[in-house]
Protein backbone atom coordinates (compact mmCIF):
# COMPACT_ATOMS: atom_id res chain seq x y z
CA UNK A 1 0.00 0.00 0.00
CA UNK A 2 2.62 2.64 0.67
CA UNK A 3 4.50 1.67 -2.49
CA UNK A 4 0.56 3.11 -4.30
CA UNK A 5 0.59 5.91 -2.17
CA UNK A 6 4.21 7.21 -2.87
CA UNK A 7 3.27 6.76 -6.60
CA UNK A 8 0.08 8.84 -6.21
CA UNK A 9 2.27 11.70 -3.95
CA UNK A 10 4.71 12.03 -6.72
CA UNK A 11 1.96 12.30 -9.45
CA UNK A 12 0.91 14.59 -7.53
CA UNK A 13 3.56 16.44 -7.18
CA UNK A 14 4.74 16.37 -10.43
CA UNK A 15 1.39 17.51 -11.77
CA UNK A 16 1.38 20.66 -9.31
CA UNK A 17 5.22 21.25 -10.33
CA UNK A 18 3.69 21.28 -14.06
CA UNK A 19 0.94 23.54 -13.44
CA UNK A 20 3.19 25.67 -11.46
CA UNK A 21 5.49 26.41 -14.49
CA UNK A 22 2.67 26.83 -17.36
CA UNK A 23 1.39 29.37 -15.09
CA UNK A 24 4.74 31.01 -14.60
CA UNK A 25 5.35 31.08 -18.80
CA UNK A 26 1.98 32.64 -19.20
CA UNK A 27 2.68 35.44 -16.92
CA UNK A 28 5.88 35.75 -18.23
CA UNK A 29 4.17 36.27 -22.32
CA UNK A 30 3.96 39.66 -23.25
CA UNK A 31 0.28 40.67 -23.98
CA UNK A 32 -1.50 40.40 -27.20
CA UNK A 33 -1.80 43.87 -29.27
CA UNK A 34 -5.17 45.11 -30.74
CA UNK A 35 -6.62 43.11 -33.21
CA UNK A 36 -7.04 44.89 -36.75
CA UNK A 37 -10.87 45.71 -38.27
CA UNK A 38 -12.27 43.11 -39.71
CA UNK A 39 -12.00 42.41 -43.22
CA UNK A 40 -14.73 41.24 -45.78
CA UNK A 41 -12.66 39.61 -48.22
CA UNK A 42 -15.24 39.69 -51.07
CA UNK A 43 -15.10 42.95 -50.45
CA UNK A 44 -11.46 43.46 -51.61
CA UNK A 45 -11.27 45.21 -55.59
CA UNK A 46 -11.49 41.71 -57.99
CA UNK A 47 -12.07 38.99 -55.67
CA UNK A 48 -14.01 36.59 -56.91
CA UNK A 49 -17.47 35.93 -55.87
CA UNK A 50 -17.20 32.31 -55.39
CA UNK A 51 -15.13 32.67 -52.18
CA UNK A 52 -18.54 31.90 -49.38
CA UNK A 53 -20.89 29.69 -50.44
CA UNK A 54 -24.26 28.58 -48.84
CA UNK A 55 -21.72 25.35 -47.81
CA UNK A 56 -20.24 25.11 -44.95
CA UNK A 57 -17.00 26.77 -45.61
CA UNK A 58 -14.64 26.94 -42.80
CA UNK A 59 -10.88 27.01 -41.23
CA UNK A 60 -9.49 29.43 -43.56
CA UNK A 61 -5.56 30.02 -43.47
CA UNK A 62 -3.73 32.40 -45.27
CA UNK A 63 -0.44 32.01 -46.09
CA UNK A 64 2.74 34.06 -44.66
CA UNK A 65 3.18 36.06 -48.17
CA UNK A 66 -0.64 36.86 -47.78
CA UNK A 67 -0.92 35.36 -51.17
CA UNK A 68 -2.72 31.82 -50.99
CA UNK A 69 -5.92 31.48 -48.95
CA UNK A 70 -6.32 27.91 -48.24
CA UNK A 71 -10.21 26.52 -46.59
CA UNK A 72 -11.96 23.83 -46.29
CA UNK A 73 -15.60 23.32 -47.51
CA UNK A 74 -18.88 20.86 -48.03
CA UNK A 75 -19.80 23.04 -51.37
CA UNK A 76 -19.36 19.61 -53.29
CA UNK A 77 -21.45 17.51 -51.01
CA UNK A 78 -17.97 15.96 -49.59
CA UNK A 79 -15.36 18.18 -46.93
CA UNK A 80 -12.56 19.17 -49.24
CA UNK A 81 -9.88 21.52 -49.13
CA UNK A 82 -9.71 24.82 -52.08
CA UNK A 83 -7.41 27.52 -52.75
CA UNK A 84 -7.58 30.87 -53.89
CA UNK A 85 -4.41 32.98 -54.76
CA UNK A 86 -3.64 36.35 -56.21
CA UNK A 87 -0.60 38.23 -57.12
CA UNK A 88 -0.44 40.73 -54.85
CA UNK A 89 -1.58 41.52 -51.38
CA UNK A 90 -3.60 44.70 -52.34
CA UNK A 91 -5.98 43.11 -54.65
CA UNK A 92 -8.42 40.32 -54.12
CA UNK A 93 -8.63 36.49 -54.07
CA UNK A 94 -9.62 34.96 -57.68
CA UNK A 95 -12.27 31.98 -57.81
CA UNK A 96 -11.58 28.93 -55.26
CA UNK A 97 -9.74 25.73 -56.83
CA UNK A 98 -10.57 22.49 -55.20
CA UNK A 99 -7.13 20.32 -54.65
CA UNK A 100 -7.44 16.63 -55.46
CA UNK A 101 -8.96 14.55 -53.18
CA UNK A 102 -7.22 13.84 -49.79
CA UNK A 103 -7.06 10.06 -48.76
CA UNK A 104 -6.76 9.63 -44.82
CA UNK A 105 -7.48 7.75 -42.26
CA UNK A 106 -8.42 10.78 -40.79
CA UNK A 107 -11.42 11.32 -42.66
CA UNK A 108 -13.96 13.67 -41.06
CA UNK A 109 -11.79 15.76 -38.46
CA UNK A 110 -11.64 18.93 -40.44
CA UNK A 111 -9.11 20.71 -42.39
CA UNK A 112 -7.12 22.48 -39.48
CA UNK A 113 -5.65 25.17 -41.84
CA UNK A 114 -2.11 26.44 -40.76
CA UNK A 115 1.33 27.53 -42.73
CA UNK A 116 4.35 25.93 -41.03
CA UNK A 117 7.31 28.02 -41.37
CA UNK A 118 10.17 27.46 -43.89
CA UNK A 119 13.58 28.34 -43.16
Amino acid sequence: MEHVASRRGLAASGAAGLCAFIGAAALAMPAFGDWSPREDIQSLPGSSTELNSPSIDGCASISPDGLTLAFNSFRSANQEIWLATRTNTSEGFGDPVKLSPIRTTNAGQGFQGFWRPTG
